[in-house]
């Protein structure tokens, strides 16, 4: 219906349909509010069993943040990107975590060099604190991002497309968690057990762990993109199930590496295993993503990625404890081989999506 050009009132205002983008900014202030809460928490002495609690709950709300951050990053840079394009722009999303971890790390590093008063009293809450101007700038740039083509061109909508994921997608969310499973599972042994066992059962300074994961990091950031490229040439499913073969085999000499004692070696050992998880990690999300329609793309995908991420890594740490105090380290590499072949086994299960067109409703 035209509207009356002699009618002075102002034109009632409609809210556009929730987006990816939307959704991210959101996901992204959490993630903000989060990480520079935990730089300003109070101490132990001051507020008692609240303090480990606060701590607790404010990393669960930035976990949770992070994974639909991922996930509707790489949406928002695969729905813009050409078709034979798509693996390699999706990868540097997956490359910009360990580009944070890295940094991360150095902050760590520099504040580690403290003297112990100062450390305990204000240094520990300094990379925290830092973490919130990078967020800052990236709320800047995403500020006036627009929604994507792809997403701007679907004719379908869902009032709560996460009850029309589970209603018509479970198989494909169920094989999602279990293609992921493996990467997280060897992700945060190598983030958090690994470091653990390299101090308090090998007897290394505290600093190797960290310089291992730097160098780890950088591996990801420098062949990520190469992977995502590759992915775009020979498919999703051949590069993930190589890296998670290459990486299942390895997982056995990555221990045998890091029993050996030498940081030099141990370093190789944290630079190979993160250089063939890469190979696995860089199309994971993309591949994952592609598999749902449009209207519940980022719904379905950030669903199989939180659940696989809770299964895989939130109890890798725990899991690979018990099994070293049980049975020893070769139980735990036995688990990080298995967890890999169930992500190898659901790839399989899944259809190939390099060459799928994501307009299709």
């Amino acid at each position: 219906m035209e509207r009356n050009p002699h009618d002075r009132r102002k034109p009632a205002k409609t809210r556009p349909p929730a987006g990816d983008h939307r959704q991210l900014r959101g996901h992204r202030h959490r993630a903000c509010l989060a990480t520079t809460a935990m730089g300003l928490l109070p101490t132990y002495a001051t507020i008692g069993i609240w303090a480990p609690v606060l701590l607790v709950t404010l990393r669960v709300i930035q976990g949770f943040s992070y994974g639909g951050e991922v996930t509707g990053a790489v949406l928002m840079t695969t729905e813009f990107a050409p078709r034979h394009r798509r693996g390699y722009i999706g990868s540097f999303i997956p490359a910009a975590g360990p580009a944070g971890l890295l940094l991360a790390t150095i902050a760590i590093m520099a504040v580690a060099g403290m003297e112990e008063t100062d450390f305990l009293s204000y240094g520990w809450r300094i990379p925290f604190l830092l973490s919130a101007v990078l967020v800052l700038v990236g709320l800047a740039i995403r500020a006036s991002a627009p929604e994507s083509p792809v997403f701007a061109g679907s004719r379908t909508r869902h009032s709560a497309p996460i009850l029309e994921v589970f209603r018509r997608h479970t198989r494909t969310v169920l094989l999602g968690v279990g293609t992921g499973f493996g990467f997280y599972v060897i992700f945060y042994v190598l983030l958090v057990f690994a470091g653990s066992y390299l101090t308090t059962q090998l007897g290394h300074p505290a600093q190797v762990p960290l310089v291992a994961v730097a160098i780890g990091s950088v591996m990801v950031i420098v062949f990520g993109p190469l992977c995502g490229s590759l992915s775009d040439r020979f498919g999703r499913r051949p590069m993930i199930v190589t890296g998670s073969a290459l990486t299942a085999l390895f997982s056995f000499a990555f221990f045998a590496m890091l029993a050996t004692g030498g940081a030099t070696l141990i370093y190789l050992a944290y630079a190979l295993a993160f250089g063939l998880v890469t190979i696995m990690y860089s199309p994971l999300i993309t591949f994952i993503a592609e598999q749902f329609p449009t209207a519940v793309r980022f719904s379905g995908a950030s669903v199989a990625g939180q659940i696989g991420a809770v299964r895989g890594g939130g109890l890798a740490p725990l899991i690979a404890t018990a099994l070293l105090a049980a049975w020893g380290i070769w139980a735990v590499a036995a688990y990080v081989c298995a967890s890999l072949l169930v992500s190898l086994a659901c790839t399989l299960a899944l259809k190939e999506t390099s060459r799928s067109d994501l307009t299709a409703e």
